[in-house]
C-alpha cells in the first residue's frame, strides 16, 4: 500500500523558543493528512538560527518519533550545543507539549 503524506502549513500554531549561548531554536506544532485521515499534532516544525553568523536552518519532522529525529538534528546543527546541561530532547518535548498547548481554542 502506498501512503500518500501531506503536511497541512495552516495548521502550525504557537511558538515556543530557546535561547542558547549562539542560536535561538524555534519549534512549531501542526497536522499531517496520510491518506486523507488528519493526524493533529504530528508535525514539528523546527529554526534554528545563529547569532554570529547570521544564519537559520529549518525542518520540518512528522510521525510518532518526530521528537528525536528533530533532537538529532539539533545536536548536529548546534555542534552539541543543544544537548548541553540536559537541554536537548527533555526541553524539546516539553516544547512541544507547551506549543500544542498555546495552539487550542479556547473551548476546547
Amino acid at each position: 500500500m502506498s501512503f500518500v503524506t501531506r503536511i497541512i502549513p495552516e495548521s502550525f500554531g504557537a511558538e515556543g523558543r530557546l535561547i542558547l549561548a549562539d542560536a535561538i531554536v524555534s519549534v512549531r506544532i501542526g497536522d499531517v493528512e496520510q491518506n486523507g485521515v488528519l493526524h493533529r499534532e504530528q508535525a514539528l516544525k523546527v529554526n534554528v538560527s545563529f547569532k554570529s553568523e547570521n544564519t537559520a536552518y529549518n525542518c520540518v519532522f512528522k510521525g510518532s518519533d518526530m521528537i528525536e529525529q528533530a533532537s538529532e538534528w539539533l545536536l548536529l546543527k548546534t555542534e552539541g550545543e543543544f544537548n548541553f546541561q540536559n537541554v536537548g530532547p527533555v526541553w524539546l518535548e516539553r516544547m512541544v507539549f507547551y506549543s500544542s498547548v498555546d495552539s487550542q481554542p479556547e473551548n476546547e
